[in-house]
């Protein structure tokens, strides 16, 4: 029965006997490797949408920040000045709603079967949640 079990090597570690196997597991693929670093970028920028405070600790979405800049313009042969509302740039992103579809994509099925398929063992709303927890509140 002993000699059955080809793979398997013993080996102590402070005097306690281990068995390990005697072939390397299996590396991850590509593939897998990209699906984790979606799902990390996914968190980074969840995190810094909590902490520009467009997230709020209970998870709900707020208003894009925007700020004034000045605009000129020639008129009838004037310059003239006018305010110009311009989306603030968060993450590389203008989108006024990026932050509400992320919400809503870590809160769906669709990031649950990601999770499960890359083999993450924390449910997606829960890394929303704790993301949220630890990081809302705004850069003051």
């Amino acid at each position: 029965m002993i000699s059955s079990l080809e793979g398997l090597t013993g080996s102590a570690i402070n005097g306690k006997p281990i068995m390990a196997t005697g072939h390397k597991s299996p590396e991850r693929s590509g593939w897998e490797l990209l699906a984790w670093a979606i799902l990390e970028q996914a968190v980074d920028d969840l995190a810094t949408y909590c902490r520009y405070g467009l997230i709020d600790p209970q998870g709900n979405c707020g208003p894009w920040p925007f700020e004034m800049r000045r605009r000129f313009k020639l008129h009838r042969g004037r310059l003239e000045c006018f305010n110009h509302k311009a989306r603030a740039q968060i993450t590389c992103c203008t989108g006024p709603h990026e932050h509400r579809q992320l919400r809503a994509w870590f809160l769906s099925g669709e990031a649950q079967i990601f999770c499960d398929l890359i083999g993450c063992n924390l449910p997606a709303a829960e890394i929303f949640q704790s993301t949220v927890k630890h990081q809302a509140g705004g850069i003051k």
